[in-house]
């Protein structure tokens, strides 16, 4: 079976964690792929001129910063959608939902903020 490419900034991030893991690489592959697919559809739906809003997490496998918002950027683009913006928003950690816990768990210490990505169709 021959495997679908990304595109080319997306393929050099997953190419530095294949280098590491490759279990995790394939796990974070079939991430991109499904989030292409919902942008896709989303990109089907949606009126020309109006916009798609995406809010996800930074994540870092095996010392590897995936780049997650910047990665699904450069997906939606080959879309065919207008990055308009990406930005960062603190989490407050009293109004987050989260693993109970006292604020030492390790999810809990990286979680700080998220990312937010404007996407508009032209």
């Amino acid at each position: 079976m021959k495997m679908e490419m990304l595109p080319e900034y997306t393929e050099s991030i997953l190419s530095s964690l294949m280098a590491k893991d490759k279990k995790k690489e394939a796990v974070l592959r079939k991430y991109y792929m499904e989030m292409r697919d919902a942008m896709r559809e989303m990109y089907r739906v949606l009126i020309p001129g109006h916009y798609a809003i995406l809010v996800v997490g930074t994540s870092i496998m095996r010392g590897v910063d995936v780049k997650t918002p910047q990665c699904l950027g450069d997906i939606a683009r080959t879309l065919g959608f207008q990055l308009e913006a990406i930005q960062s928003r603190e989490l407050d950690r009293d109004r987050r939902m989260m693993p109970f816990g006292n604020g030492n768990t390790h999810i809990e210490q990286r979680m700080v903020a998220e990312e937010v990505i404007i996407l508009k169709k032209p």
